[in-house]
Order: C-alpha cells, then sequence, then structure tokens
C-alpha cells in the first residue's frame, strides 16, 4: 500500500495495488462452482438411466372380454322352454360376437356388475342385423372352481334390429313386433383352472315386449347358443 498525489486533486488518495486487491478477495474453488451443473447432469443421468417401472395396470386395462358364439332361434314362449313344454326351433340362426367389461367387483370379488354390448347377424329365416346393450351380474365363485372354473351371469338392456324380425311378426297371434324392445341373457362359462382366460360359454338372448312395455310387445323371440369367451 502506498500514498499517491492523484493530478489536479487537492487531497491525497490511498491507492491499494491491483495484486494487493486480488490477494484480499475470497476465491471461491472450480469444483463448486461446478457443483450446480454436476448435480443437474448427475439427476438427468439418474432419470434416463434407471429402469422405468412398468406402471400398475389400471380399472382400464383389466376386466375385458370378447365371446362369439352361434345359436338357434325359437319363438315359443319362455314359459315353455324353461318347464320342458313341448317346443321346437325356427329354421332361423344367429352369430354374434360380444364385448364384455367388469365394471365393479362386488361381494367380496365374489361377483362383479358388467356392461356388455354386442352385434348379432341373423340368417336363415330372417337377415337382419341386431344390436344390444345391457348391465350384467356375474356371479364368479363356486364350490367346485378347483376342478371347473365356472361363472353364471344375467343381465337386461335393449335391443335394436336393423329391421322387424320377420319370425317374430309371424310367431304370434298378435301379429306384430317392435324394433326396439327389452333384452335379457343368460350365460354359464366353464373353463380349465389352469387357463381361466379361456371359457366354453352356453348363451341365452331373450327378446320381449316387458309385459308390453314396448309396442305393446309380449313374446317374441329366444336364441339358444354355444360359444367361446376370452377374458383379458
Amino acid at each position: 500500500m502506498s500514498l499517491k498525489m492523484e493530478p489536479n486533486r487537492p487531497k491525497y488518495v490511498i491507492v491499494i495495488p491491483r495484486q494487493a486487491r486480488e490477494s484480499k478477495m475470497p476465491r471461491i474453488p472450480r469444483l463448486q462452482r461446478l457443483l450446480p451443473t454436476l448435480a443437474v447432469a448427475l439427476g438427468a443421468l439418474a432419470f434416463f438411466a434407471t429402469p422405468s417401472q412398468a406402471e400398475p395396470e389400471g380399472w382400464w386395462q383389466n376386466g375385458w372380454s370378447v365371446t362369439g358364439w352361434s345359436g338357434r332361434l325359437t319363438t315359443e314362449n319362455t314359459s315353455d322352454i324353461w318347464t320342458g313344454a313341448d317346443w321346437s326351433f325356427e329354421n332361423s340362426y344367429v352369430a354374434a360376437l360380444a364385448l364384455g367389461k367388469e365394471l365393479t367387483p362386488v361381494f367380496s370379488d365374489k361377483a362383479a356388475i358388467e356392461a356388455e354390448v354386442q352385434t348379432l347377424r341373423h340368417f336363415g329365416g330372417q337377415d337382419h342385423w341386431e344390436l344390444t346393450a345391457m348391465l350384467l351380474f356375474r356371479w364368479k365363485e363356486f364350490p367346485w372352481d378347483e376342478y371347473v372354473d365356472t361363472s353364471f351371469a344375467i343381465g337386461d338392456g335393449l335391443s335394436l334390429p336393423s329391421e322387424l324380425p320377420a319370425e317374430e311378426l309371424n310367431a304370434h297371434t298378435r301379429g306384430n313386433s317392435g324394433r326396439l324392445l327389452n333384452s335379457v341373457m343368460m350365460e354359464v362359462t366353464v373353463a380349465d383352472p389352469d387357463m381361466p382366460e379361456w371359457a366354453l360359454a352356453l348363451r341365452y338372448h331373450h327378446r320381449s315386449g316387458f309385459f308390453r312395455t314396448f309396442s305393446d310387445v309380449g313374446e317374441a323371440s329366444t336364441v339358444l347358443g354355444l360359444g367361446l369367451k376370452r377374458n383379458f
């Protein structure tokens, strides 16, 4: 440190040499200055290098099913079918594909509420398409499931054919039917316990006016069929 007279200045000022000034200033080590950058780089590396864990499958990914089945139609009264009375099939057949989704388990997962949409192709005595949508209740636990994995479902909803079904019009004395009618289904599935994703399905598909609520129609038609169900 030295005293120096500045020109044109009436007073002395203290001038500190540059080297002395730099020696008094604290220096930040170079590594310390790089720490924030290193932290960001290491974080990015850890993020991209860590194997991604698969997200747990959610509600939308589980509980789906696809059922393909075929059957033959009868226009006999439902009571005759279930009581074993004399009844017969018509010369009319159905090929169908149904898409189901479990909505929620009930009774401690022993049963479930499901939704199902289905398209049916009628051929033989009838020539039209049919679309159904319904809610199902499925019971999934039976005492013999260790040997034959079994489920039973019953559902109710709506049925809409592309035209008035000819067999329904011809079969009943009132001579009427309706396009939009009530639809009832029942299904029994059986599967190998080691392969529960594949099941044999016995289907009951019924159209009616629900006690003449729809178009003043009583009985309409019933299809009994057999198919294959794939659970996902």
